[in-house]
């Protein structure tokens, strides 16, 4: 499992991503499309060093993780159709330390 480098949840209530999930240090792919994520701790995601492709598309989401700020490899961040009635919160500097979006 190590070498996984993709991972795609669709249309799941997840109140947290496992702390395993920081175990996959080649993964370069994390896609949740259409999850319910209100709530969810995923502050594990910050730990996800080789992270090039984030994607939130269709998901519900509050706030922004801040230790996503870690992700310095990031080139895409997707929070397209994101609560689609509110807006996500992203804590200040977030967006401005992922210096690889294209």
């Amino acid at each position: 499992m190590k070498e996984l480098k993709v991972v795609a949840l669709a249309r799941m209530s997840i109140p947290s991503l496992p702390t395993s999930l920081r175990c996959l240090t080649n993964l370069q792919t994390l896609s949740l499309s259409d999850c319910k994520l209100f709530g969810a701790n995923l502050s594990v995601i910050g730990a996800l060093k080789n992270l090039e492709i984030l994607s939130f598309a269709g998901s519900h989401i509050r706030e922004f993780p801040r230790e996503i700020c870690n992700l310095t490899r990031l080139k895409l961040l997707d929070l397209s159709c994101c609560n689609e009635n509110e807006s996500v919160r992203i804590p200040h500097g977030v967006l401005s330390s992922l210096s690889k979006l294209e």
